[in-house]
């Protein structure tokens, strides 16, 4: 059927689903603003000290793809994640690419056992007091989110969900070639 300027009805529902997809990718980015991390903010800056002590800034990796995972050392699914983190470490080495690890409410020495024990060779930062909590929005452990080369938040495929966002909840398989492949884009 056909209206009066000859366009069919198909092709204005296709214009009307387009548009409404549209507007629910918004609204999307909108509840995530609300929640304090939006695509395209840039991080918030982590002010925690490294295993060694060393005071750490997010210009130190500015200029790479960056992702980002809360954890704790008494979390279970935040232990699980590990191997899969340092294998994507691994994967992407000598790209333009890293992982950090933000230990929440935990002590230093907890988080350095579990570096020795998983062979872990990305920083691990200490935010014993979880002052990171607020700055990110964050729920619970673990979280994690990407950051491209100028250090805003990225929006990416959850690949458990293949759902876009920009922050994750729960354990996923950070090795996968999904993700690497979302990585590699970026960089």
């Amino acid at each position: 059927m056909l209206d009066a300027r000859g366009v069919s009805f198909s092709s204005h529902i296709s214009r009307l689903c387009c548009a409404l997809v549209f507007v629910l990718i918004l609204s999307s980015c909108d509840s995530l603003k609300s929640r304090g991390i939006a695509p395209g903010d840039r991080a918030p800056e982590l002010p925690f000290p490294d295993l060694n002590g060393e005071s750490f800034s997010l210009e130190k990796v500015k200029g790479k793809v960056v992702l980002i995972n809360f954890w704790a050392s008494w979390c279970g699914p935040c232990i699980l994640e590990l191997p899969n983190l340092e294998k994507l470490q691994q994967r992407l080495k000598g790209r333009d690419f890293s992982v950090i690890a933000v230990g929440i409410d935990d002590q230093k020495e907890n988080l350095a056992s579990f570096k020795a024990q998983y062979g872990l060779t990305f920083p691990i930062l200490v935010d014993e007091d979880g002052a990171s909590k607020q700055a990110y929005h964050l729920g619970g452990v673990p979280e994690t989110l990407m950051l491209d080369k100028q250090g805003r938040v990225v929006l990416f495929i959850d690949p458990e969900d293949q759902q876009p966002t920009a922050k994750v909840n729960g354990p996923r398989e950070w090795d996968s070639d999904s993700i690497v492949k979302q990585i590699e884009k970026l960089l």
